[in-house]
């Protein structure tokens, strides 16, 4: 039977991503020659998740316009690809070439072009009018497309991990627990989704904490060196604190990054809420901020920090460079899950940040529990992150 719905199309372009991906960057490219120079050299490398999100986009969407979810994000990326220096007319070629794309999937899997294939088509030329008109606000509000920095300081917590201090200059419009798509010299073509570690600074200075593994895009931002330059896109993201409830906090590895510029501003408070920091790393040598919190928590009343690992022993090649305080460190492959075992969280607003696989289980456990107020902020596991965001 010939695809009828959209949800049909929609599973066809999840079943073909690389047809669609290919086809789509191959009619945009014809247009627009340019493109390969900001792009992975590698096409198998570039929009690794166009395919998924356009599908996504068809699945929330009715025949007669997108779902507000899909209003919203295709705003924040008409904000987000300004970064890449594409004037706002070529949302129209890119449309042409997503439409492209769906017809070469229709042929691939032997499909007809039907009713549901005309309106998917019509939604992806609604998408990417969206964006443009995001774009062109955004341009005429006199809203930087991007902004950059230079390294100042690199601090090798271990040897996965690193603390890179940047000048900016001047300083960077986001809000505590918000990311930005950061890309350097290193990394042609490639975007990672980084969160500040600090709240803005007036004198243009921000940390990032970057979890490197071997042969990852983020292994290069890790081994950065005092000079490098780096490039940010638009802040986004929604993590916040109430000020209404208490807090518990839920990291891992370098999601702590986030929670920590929240922890940072909450110190400047007039009166600060309980907070409650589980902290989840794969070592504890891994848990590198974890003896200055710990002295943070001899000093407060009002903060409490829970360290945990996946094993009670570094592997040889971790290679801290902290002295952990002398205290008890948990045994557990989620922090979430330890909080969840811990006591009733229902009263607080709970962020969990972290790799993929660690915030999602982190969740589950926590919204098993009943707990309402939960935020997540996942990136893709192990530093490879998408270019199409």
């Amino acid at each position: 039977m010939p695809a009828a719905t959209l949800a049909e199309i929609a599973h066809l372009i999840r079943d073909h991503p690389g047809t669609f991906r290919d086809a789509a960057h191959g009619r945009f490219y014809v247009e627009h020659l340019e493109a390969r120079s900001v792009f992975p050299l590698k096409m198998s490398k570039s929009h690794l998740d166009l395919a998924p999100a356009v599908a996504w986009a068809l699945e929330q969407s009715s025949p007669a316009a997108l779902a507000p979810e899909v209003l919203r994000r295709v705003q924040q990326m008409g904000l987000d690809h300004r970064r890449h220096g594409f004037p706002p007319v070529a949302y129209a070629s890119f449309a042409q070439a997503m439409k492209f794309g769906l017809r070469e999937v229709l042929r691939v899997a032997d499909e007809q072009y039907t009713v549901a294939a005309r309106e998917a088509e019509h939604l992806m030329e609604g998408m990417c009018v969206e964006m443009a008109a995001a774009a062109v606000e955004a341009d005429q509000q006199g809203v930087p497309p991007a902004y950059s920095g230079e390294v100042i300081d690199v601090q090798r917590m271990s040897r996965r991990i690193s603390v890179v201090t940047l000048d900016t200059g001047l300083s960077i419009p986001f809000t505590p627990g918000q990311h930005m798509l950061t890309s350097s010299s290193m990394l042609p073509g490639i975007w990672l989704p980084m969160s500040p570690a600090t709240p803005p600074s007036e004198f243009g200075q921000i940390e990032f904490h970057v979890l490197g593994e071997d042969d990852t895009a983020a292994q290069r931002l890790a081994k950065s060196k005092v000079g490098d330059h780096w490039s940010f896109g638009q802040p986004s993201g929604t993590l916040s604190v109430s000020g209404e409830r208490d807090v518990l906090l839920v990291a891992n590895a370098t999601g702590w990054a986030p929670l920590r510029s929240l922890l940072f501003d909450i110190l400047t408070w007039e009166r600060q809420p309980n907070v409650t920091l589980f902290l989840g790393a794969d070592y504890p040598g891994e848990l590198y901020e974890l003896p200055r919190l710990w002295a943070l928590s001899q000093a407060s009343s009002w903060f409490t920090v829970v360290p945990c690992a996946t094993t009670h022993e570094d592997a040889w090649w971790v290679n801290s460079q902290v002295t952990l305080p002398d205290l008890y460190i948990a045994v557990s492959d989620s922090p979430g899950a330890l909080a969840a075992s811990r006591g009733s969280w229902h009263n607080h607003d709970i962020l969990i940040a972290g790799p993929e696989e660690s915030a999602r289980r982190s969740a589950k456990a926590l919204r098993a529990t009943g707990a309402p107020h939960i935020q997540v902020e996942e990136w893709p596991d192990r530093g490879v992150a998408s270019t199409y965001r």
